[in-house]
């Protein structure tokens, strides 16, 4: 019985192919920003970008450029300080260039001091040079603050295809 669950444990290793090209990126904003419906959010902050040779995260157009195709993993997170106003509402987009989106909806009504987060992830096949990036939808400001770290963009290659 020991002899079967090793060779069925070596098969299984086998058919999992393992990631050759790490490609990882995470990156912050540490600053209240407003934006119109449809901008690209920034992300000036690189804490961590392994692409090896690849074009990968842009900090200038705050997209990140699939360097390998495969299966990814993106997920980001937005942070809203309401104040004391009576409601908001933000919707934004984490989009692929391969026509994959995927929408973080808030929406509050009702008068009291608020924060809110939100966050979205997905698992996305992406083929080499197509883009992810983080789009509003509606008209908001985005709250942070110095160092804080609150809105956050990350994705790591996942299997190769």
């Amino acid at each position: 019985l020991q002899g079967e669950q090793q060779e069925t444990n070596s098969q299984l290793l086998k058919s999992v192919r393992m990631v050759e090209t790490p490609v990882v990126f995470s990156v912050t904003s540490t600053q209240t920003e407003t934006y119109g419906a449809g901008e690209v959010v920034k992300f000036p902050n690189v804490i961590s970008s392994v692409d090896p040779g690849f074009p990968g995260w842009n900090p200038a157009t705050n997209v990140f450029q699939v360097p390998v195709s495969g299966f990814y993993f993106f997920t980001t997170t937005l942070y809203k300080n309401d104040g004391y106003s009576a409601e908001f509402s933000y919707t934004a987009r984490l989009e692929t260039t391969g026509g994959t989106s995927v929408e973080i909806d808030n929406w509050r009504e009702g008068a009291s001091y608020a924060w809110y987060s939100s966050t979205v992830s997905s698992v996305v096949e992406c083929n080499v040079a197509e883009t992810a990036r983080v789009i509003t939808g509606t008209a908001a400001t985005i709250y942070d603050c110095a160092n804080c770290h609150r809105n956050q963009f990350s994705g790591f290659l996942i299997l190769e295809s």
